[in-house]
């Protein structure tokens, strides 16, 4: 026995036979059998559709010239009903002329086999056909697999990530994914400070490796938001864990935001994603424009995002519009593609008519219309009202205290201390707020207070750094556009630091019914004169500058400056929980 014929011993698959001569059905059904095919057979072309669709046969040997349907309709047919299966086709033909095999092919035939029929010719064209047909059902295997991995990636995606989002009503989205696939991401989430952040970002592949990649970015993303941390630390960590973690043709391009606690400014970065507008509703217009810089996440170990942040002054009357790297690729029919110049019409229309996304939503899809969707778009508008920052009404938020019970440091030997201390050249870049935080979360709960602390550790710290080793002057914030003036200094003299210091001391103890937190703050600074400072704060209650120690006054059981200046004891008290 031949290896052929070795081969073939082994299969028991079903051929379809369609000829209107029964000898040649009868010859060829004959050789058939000898290679352990079961045989069916039909007379003409209309037969052989019909038997098709009934008995699912896994080859077809088709005649050309027939009554009712010849071979060439029939096959046409017949590869419009299987679809993505490959079953092969041999025409059997005795026709000899060039342009009789070229219409056997384009019909959809996939090889022939001219009369009178050689067994081992036969048997070399099945083999070969065998093997394009196993490779058809591996690439058919492997798209369900990927469809069923999109279908994991997307449902990561929705359930994982988008539902541990914070609700934030005020905020317009709208997402559209291509199919089940989707390789943005979108996090967003409160700051201890009750500020916002938020991340959108789209990685230049699709698929699996983009839902692995969505849950460690989550995990950073939210991790390091609760804990505190600055946006530039934030996407610095998102970078170095992507790289780990992505092959190196892979990246993240992303806009991220951070929208301080009382509305007044936000810090954006946009890398490698469309332009960002802050509008003005009250002068209907574009009041900013963020552009993109060339760069991404994932692909340099040498990357900090802290030069790529801007500060932008905001108010009432301001909406952020953010969109994803999948609208700017979109395309239509004919191919083209939705340009940047036509972005930017729809927002301006949209600020126009006042409704921002709805417009852009309903331009997109007009210049889509049936096409297919490649990428999927992700669209953001963020309005700077106080529902914004508005806290979950279910949550004990009431951090503000009875000055009655005010309390004096004491020492204890039942206390735990934290000193910290940052100095010298790393007063350019370490921020200690995550490492208070965490220190007093990690002793005692903080659930209800985490807010408070977080501010005046926040504001404790800022205003020692800025006045105090900086010696930037706060009434710079009363001029117009004075928050931005104030930002753009504090940039250009922050890269200046070598010397000086910023300690923070605290000190817990409790009596198992309230707790305690002593809090001493120490600059390296000349100080200055708190009593006149104080006068004018009384006297000047719409001052913009100074608000920070008014508020830390405000949350804390007690608040006093020291020696020059430079020193300050603070006193927050909470109940045991």
């Amino acid at each position: 026995m031949t290896a052929i014929n070795t081969l073939y011993s082994l299969n028991s698959t079903k051929a379809l036979v369609v000829d209107d001569v029964s000898e040649n059905r009868m010859m060829l059904s004959s050789l058939l059998n000898k290679m352990n095919y079961t045989v069916i057979e039909a007379l003409n072309g209309q037969e052989a559709v019909d038997l098709f669709i009934s008995s699912q046969p896994d080859i077809i040997f088709m005649g050309v010239k027939m009554p009712i349907m010849d071979g060439l309709q029939a096959t046409r047919e017949i590869k419009a009903l299987s679809k993505d299966n490959f079953i092969p086709i041999i025409f059997i033909t005795a026709l000899g002329k060039d342009e009789d095999m070229e219409a056997c092919i384009a019909s959809g035939g996939d090889d022939f086999l001219t009369k009178p029929i050689d067994l081992t010719v036969l048997k070399l064209k099945i083999l070969t056909l065998e093997r394009i047909s196993d490779i058809h059902r591996r690439v058919n295997e492997l798209n369900e697999s990927l469809k069923i991995d999109n279908y994991i990636s997307d449902d990561v995606f929705k359930r994982t990530i988008s539902s541990r989002n914070s609700q934030i009503k005020p905020i317009k989205t709208w997402f559209k994914t291509a199919g089940q696939l989707n390789n943005d991401l979108y996090f967003i989430k409160r700051t201890p400070g009750n500020g916002l952040n938020i991340l959108l970002g789209n990685f230049n592949t699709q698929g699996p490796i983009t839902a692995v990649s969505t849950l460690s970015c989550s995990e950073v993303f939210r991790t390091m938001t609760e804990k505190g941390f600055s946006p530039s630390d934030l996407l610095d960590k998102l970078n170095i864990k992507l790289i780990d973690i992505l092959p190196t043709d892979i990246h993240l391009s992303a806009v991220f935001i951070n929208i301080s606690q009382d509305l007044n400014h936000i810090k954006i970065c946009n890398l490698n994603m469309p332009d960002i507008y802050l509008t003005s509703n009250k002068n209907r217009n574009i009041k900013e424009t963020i552009q993109s810089e060339n760069k991404y996440l994932g692909n340099d170990r040498e990357f900090s995002s802290k030069n790529t942040f801007t500060t932008i002054e905001t108010s009432e009357d301001n909406r952020l519009v953010v969109a994803g790297n999948g609208v700017l690729n979109c395309q239509n029919n004919p191919g083209n593609k939705y340009s940047a110049k036509k972005y930017l019409e729809s927002v301006k229309e949209g600020i126009r008519a006042e409704k921002i996304l709805e417009i852009i939503q309903f331009d997109l899809s007009g210049f889509i219309k049936s096409a297919e969707i490649k990428q999927p778009l992700s669209i953001i508008e963020i309005p700077f009202i106080d529902e914004l920052l508005a806290k979950d009404p279910n949550l004990n938020v009431d951090i503000l205290h009875n000055q009655d019970h005010k309390k004096n440091p004491r020492d204890s030997n039942d206390c735990v201390e934290l000193t910290v201390t940052v100095s010298g050249k790393n007063l350019q870049h370490i921020d200690p707020v995550p490492i208070l935080i965490n220190f007093v979360k990690d002793i005692t709960s903080i659930a209800n207070h985490q807010e408070a602390l977080y501010t005046i550790f926040t504001e404790l710290y800022v205003n020692a750094l800025d006045h105090g080793i900086l010696g930037l002057e706060s009434d710079i914030k009363n001029k117009p556009n004075g928050f931005l003036e104030y930002f753009e200094k504090k940039e250009t003299l922050i890269k200046t630091v070598n010397s000086g210091f910023v300690t923070i001391k605290l000190s817990f103890e409790s009596d198992g019914k309230q707790n305690q937190l002593n809090i001493f703050m120490e600059d390296s600074g000349p100080g200055f004169d708190f009593k006149k400072k104080e006068e004018e704060r009384q006297h000047n209650s719409n001052l913009l500058s100074g608000r920070g120690i008014t508020l830390v006054d405000e949350l804390c059981d007690s608040f006093e400056y020291h020696h020059t200046g430079n020193q300050s004891t603070s006193i927050y008290v909470w109940p045991v929980e």
